[in-house]
């Protein structure tokens, strides 16, 4: 989890802290995929909403047994409530975990968990949010109030 000499979060100790921010919000939502294999490798979702924290949304690519490609996919979520956007504006924050970002063991300089991209939104009830994924990232997507 963390690189003891140092205190620096690894990789993992990240996908920790996004485990951390989804389980803030106590609602558990639907999260579907539709692309998971018999054996459970595959792109993985799951979602939870409330506590006036926005909505939230964890995906992981797990195929740590297959050579796949990066994956282009474009995440919809729908239902989005709009208690929590009463401006009528939602910040997107994406989170990466990969070999680019947000991994201390390729680049010693990312040694604390950043936002990778920002994207502002008029509300509605649903977004669709492009994303690559590399073979074993992590993405969290999270959907706050515009501050």
């Amino acid at each position: 989890i963390l690189d003891l000499d140092n205190g620096i979060r690894s990789p993992y100790g990240h996908a920790l802290e996004l485990s951390r921010i989804l389980a803030d919000r106590k609602k558990r939502v639907s999260a579907v995929s539709k692309s998971i294999d018999a054996v459970g490798l595959g792109l993985h979702a799951v979602a939870a909403e409330g506590n006036n924290k926005g909505v939230a949304v964890l995906l992981w690519n797990y195929n740590w047994r297959n050579a796949v490609a990066d994956r282009d996919i474009e995440v919809l979520i729908k239902n989005i409530p709009g208690q929590h956007f009463a401006r009528g504006k939602i910040h997107a924050s994406i989170y990466v975990i990969d070999s680019n970002n947000n991994n201390y063991f390729i680049n010693p300089a990312q040694n604390s968990l950043q936002v990778t991209s920002e994207q502002l939104f008029d509300y509605q009830s649903y977004l669709k949010i492009p994303l690559r994924l590399e073979r074993s990232s992590v993405i969290m997507i999270l959907l706050t109030p515009q501050k």
